[in-house]
């Protein structure tokens, strides 16, 4: 056969240049290698724009499947289909990581690497012409789903709880003592120290100065342990095919403003002898 001597047809068209590390990325593999725990290939992930490379081991054969599942624990997490909760680790980690925190105001994602996560797409059954691969993405769906979700009604959970142990209230200066404390106002079977450090304080903000006359009542350990004293509204709702019945409570101590929805069970739970007289 005589070899073409013409240049090849067509201009050159270069990949476009990724904004951020692994936003794009090459792979390749690297066969014929001696046999080593059962393995004798590599995956060669790279990402373009940093050149940072990953080597997964793999053998002979392997599917697009195979491919798929090894990729995203071994390069997605960091920067054989899941059947139980520890194998879905690598998903959680990643959602975490990628989620607002309240305490640095970024995700940690951000605070660690110094740029926002990349967007994990939803996936789209059918996307892919593979039906291992399609199956194994809605499967991943479905657990970001689920994490999403219970992650959703934990956070909602911690802070109704936590919020049951916290309130603010006004009141009035009496003096100002040294230069860092303050003399307080408080009721009169208060059994607490009526003088405070200023980092204990705020100033209360707006003008409609309501005076607390009694002080949320506490336990041995000082931590507050408010008391309902009204049923406000009533709701109910769904969750996991389970009717739950929540109650809008008013606290001993506070206004309507400071009421929180509880779950009417974790109620009679805490507050067994008001069964019947309040709930």
């Amino acid at each position: 056969m005589k070899h073409e001597t013409y240049k090849p047809v067509g201009l050159l068209q270069p990949l476009p240049i990724p904004h951020k590390p692994w936003t794009a990325v090459s792979m390749d593999f690297v066969n014929g290698l001696p046999l080593s725990q059962r393995l004798d290939k590599v995956m060669v992930i790279v990402d373009r724009p940093t050149k940072y490379v990953h080597f997964i081991g793999l053998s002979h054969p392997y599917s697009t499947a195979k491919v798929a599942a090894l990729f995203t624990p071994n390069v997605f997490k960091l920067h054989d289909r899941p059947t139980e909760w520890s194998d879905w680790l690598y998903l959680a980690e990643y959602w975490f990581n990628t989620n607002y925190h309240s305490t640095t105001k970024v995700t940690p994602y951000e605070a660690m690497y110094g740029f926002p996560p990349p967007c994990l797409l939803d996936y789209i059954p059918g996307t892919t012409q593979v039906a291992t691969v399609d199956s194994l993405l809605q499967s991943r769906q479905h657990i970001l789903t689920l994490l999403k979700q219970n992650l959703v009604e934990v956070q909602a959970r911690m802070k109704q709880q936590c919020d049951l142990h916290k309130s603010e209230r006004a009141f009035n200066v009496l003096e100002k003592i040294g230069e860092v404390a303050y003399r307080l106002s408080l009721p009169t079977d208060a059994a607490i120290h009526p003088v405070f450090h200023v980092s204990c304080l705020k100033a209360k903000l707006g003008h409609n100065h309501v005076v607390v006359a009694l002080l949320p009542s506490v336990n041995s350990n000082g931590i507050l342990t408010p008391k309902p004293v009204a049923v406000l509204q009533t709701r109910s709702h769904k969750l996991r095919n389970r009717l739950i019945t929540q109650h809008l409570i008013q606290w001993q101590g506070g206004t309507t403003n400071d009421a929180t929805w509880e779950d009417l069970l974790v109620l009679q739970q805490q507050f067994p002898h008001l069964v019947g007289k309040l709930f």
